[in-house]
């Protein structure tokens, strides 16, 4: 996957996003499809930017290693409604007849895969765009490296993360391992905060 003023997807932060973006819309069968109708409009609002390549990264279905590895990651999260499944798995099966590219790897996350093609494409492209607004994809910002939000229609790139923390990229995931992460459940080291 070589990547030329490419654009990477954090698909399944997309869909949660969108999940939770809008009100109820149901179909004909009273399904909720709230998440499958947002998803697909920004879609096409991504894709009018006319990106050389394209490809969405998915999260594993199955357990992560970071749980086998950490059995309290993520624990704190509730459980997903079946209706969130569903739509889900309606979202995946329309990408995939449309013939949108994607990407998923047993066991890893879709950062996880976003991160092998920043990391092995250096020297390789012009610019890679990230689209999500996950924290942890900062770290990967390099001079070619953009993270765009669309929800808050925000790009960070190398120098606006310098000047909001006062470190590079490359020091990012030293700060998150500091001050730890109640998102996901990952302690820090006690009494260090982002300002202490």
């Amino acid at each position: 996957f070589l990547l030329m003023s490419s654009m990477i997807l954090d698909g399944s932060w997309f869909v949660f996003r969108a999940y939770y973006a809008i009100p109820e819309l149901h179909d004909r069968e009273g399904h909720n499809v709230n998440a499958v109708f947002w998803f697909f409009r920004m879609l096409l609002k991504l894709l009018d930017s006319k990106p050389k390549q394209f490809v969405i990264a998915w999260d594993s279905p199955m357990k992560t290693i970071r749980k086998e590895q950490f059995v309290t990651y993520k624990a704190n999260r509730t459980k997903m409604p079946d209706e969130f499944k569903w739509q889900m798995g309606m979202i995946h099966q329309i990408a995939e007849e449309i013939g949108i590219p994607a990407l998923q790897a047993p066991g890893y996350e879709a950062d996880d895969i976003i991160a092998t093609l920043v990391l092995t494409s250096v020297g390789k492209v012009d610019e890679v765009r990230i689209v999500s607004s996950d924290k942890d994809i900062k770290q990967l910002l390099q001079p070619w490296v953009v993270v765009y939000d669309p929800s808050k229609d925000i790009l960070s790139d190398h120098d606006s993360f310098a000047a909001e923390f006062w470190f590079t990229p490359a020091q990012y995931l030293d700060y998150l391992s500091l001050i730890g992460d109640s998102s996901d459940n990952v302690p820090g080291v006690s009494g260090i905060w982002p300002k202490t």
